[in-house]
């Protein structure tokens, strides 16, 4: 089998049917006179689907399927709209990550798409293969056809029948005689929409999280904000197996955000929830927070590692190896503490309490503000305090401040996305961009600043280790270059904040949150 096939869109399409015949005999009736089957010995197939978890490959219209048979692993990307086979590579087994496949075209199709995301299985079907070629009466192929019988589950048999160049009207006679047979049916879509449509299951979907939660103005909010954090917990619930199994970074990414959303929603929207509650949650969201940021901290500097390592010079990049093993290292560590943690019967207490107390908060009887009440209140109270935090900071600044109005730009961007469902959507959005521009800006100084910071420790650490001295040349070569980008990007926060806090901005949050 090619490691990578070429020109596979160029082939003759497939065509795909149910069918009644468990064997050639049957499938002998269903064909035309004029035409023979010649049988080829039969195999087992085992296909499994594969997507990350939250399906980015569904939603580019594609689905990417493991098939192993005889011993020989193949992995192929298909259309969803045609079933069209756009790459396809051997592989040894299923693949995790991307960037673990071959080079070739399938994996440069993947990884923009996958980008950090492991490929989970999503579904799987193991058949019994009967190929035959499909002959004319002077015994010339003029069709291939194979029929497939589903091991257990009562799942019907299916054909796939392929032309062959050259024999195009054959085959659309084969194809029309197969469609008028009784108890024939085309195949609607690629195999895996029939196959869950057979079982009656769909794809596992994760949980939309604040998206998936709609508010009406009138809304009482304490039953708002409840149901606003019942779905970001849901959220976290569903990244805890793949955090664990260590599949891949995004896992605890998204579980921290969702985390970070909710201490933000806690401690922003006022006057809503009894001070007690607040203070007893609130501590218990801020252990999780602590417990989880060592093993972020290592996710994303080895992630960025060899994009981190390119700033420096070509013939000083090797000496950052020990830097890599030494994270690594220290990342498995985080990675078993992580574990402990969320395996603790303390996390399990206080999840389990926390769902318990936001049930009963989305149940209490309505009480004022409304929803739109709160939220317009405490985004303006929140928005202000960007603009005063902004408006103090100069070229002279300590970089804290910096790292402080970041805060305050994700808190206000937390509450604005928590109650977007309150506000004219074209006005919110557009309100949201503009913020988005200012955090990004700042995203980009506080992480070099992090970043730097978190260098000089390391090379602290590994200097009593006594590693070698074109190392510790390198990580400060590293940190030197960072810190440049970082004055970069200083230069550019003026600007950046000017246009957040222009006129017709600050017009546009008015009339979103004050009137």
């Amino acid at each position: 089998m090619a490691g990578n096939r070429q020109g596979l869109t160029d082939l003759p399409e497939l065509k795909h049917y149910t069918a009644p015949a468990t064997g050639l005999r049957q499938l002998q009736e269903l064909l035309p006179d004029a035409y023979s089957l010649q049988g080829c010995p039969g195999h087992r197939l085992q296909r499994r689907w594969l997507d990350s978890f939250d399906l980015r490959l569904e939603q580019a219209g594609l689905r990417c399927q493991l098939q192993q048979e005889g011993g020989v692993s193949e992995l192929l990307l298909i259309s969803r709209e045609d079933g069209k086979v756009l790459a396809a590579s051997s592989v040894a087994g299923p693949p995790l990550l991307a960037r673990d496949l071959p080079e070739g075209p399938l994996r440069d199709l993947l990884e923009p798409l996958l980008e950090v995301r492991a490929l989970l299985e999503q579904a799987d079907l193991e058949t019994r293969v009967t190929p035959a070629r499909i002959c004319d009466r002077r015994g010339k192929t003029v069709a291939r056809i194979q029929l497939e019988t589903p091991f257990g589950e009562g799942l019907p048999s299916f054909l796939t029948l392929t032309p062959l160049r050259g024999y195009r009207k054959q085959a659309r006679r084969i194809d029309r005689r197969l469609r008028r047979a009784e108890g024939v049916e085309v195949l609607a879509g690629e195999l895996l929409d029939t196959l869950l449509q057979w079982r009656g299951y769909c794809l596992y979907r994760p949980p939309a999280g604040l998206s998936g939660v709609v508010l009406e103005p009138e809304m009482a909010a304490n039953e708002a904000l409840a149901r606003l954090l019942l779905g970001l917990l849901a959220v976290m619930k569903a990244n805890e197996a793949g955090i664990l199994a260590d599949l891949d970074s995004e896992f605890l990414h998204d579980f921290r955000v969702s985390l970070r959303r909710s201490r933000s929603l806690l401690g922003q929207v006022r006057g809503v929830f009894e001070e007690r509650d607040l203070n007893r949650f609130g501590r218990e969201l801020a252990w999780l927070a602590g417990a989880t940021s060592d093993k972020r901290d290592f996710d994303v500097f080895l992630l960025q590692f060899d994009q981190r390592a390119s700033l420096i010079g070509r013939g000083d990049r090797p000496a950052l190896e020990p830097l890599r093993r030494y994270l690594e290292q220290q990342r498995t560590l985080a990675q078993g503490r992580l574990r402990r943690t969320l395996e603790s019967r303390r996390y399990a207490r206080f999840r389990q309490a926390w769902r318990e107390w936001l049930e009963q908060q989305a149940a209490q009887p309505a009480r004022p503000p409304t929803a739109l009440e709160s939220f317009s209140e405490n985004t303006w109270r929140v928005y202000r305090k960007v603009l005063r935090e902004g408006g103090a900071i100069d070229d002279s600044s300590p970089v804290e401040a910096l790292h402080e109005l970041r805060k305050s730009c994700k808190k206000l961007r937390y509450l604005m996305e928590a109650g977007r469902s309150l506000y004219p959507p074209k006005r919110i959005r557009r309100a949201i961009a503009e913020l988005k521009l200012l955090q990004d800006t700042l995203g980009a100084i506080t992480d070099l600043d992090v970043q730097r910071s978190l260098l000089l420790r390391w090379e602290q650490v590994l200097a009593k280790r006594g590693i070698p001295e074109e190392t510790i040349a390198a990580i400060e070569a590293l940190r030197g270059v960072l810190g440049r980008q970082e004055r970069k990007a200083r230069k550019r926060f003026a600007r950046t904040f000017e246009r957040f806090s222009e006129r017709a901005n600050r017009k546009r949050y008015r009339r979103l949150f004050r009137s």
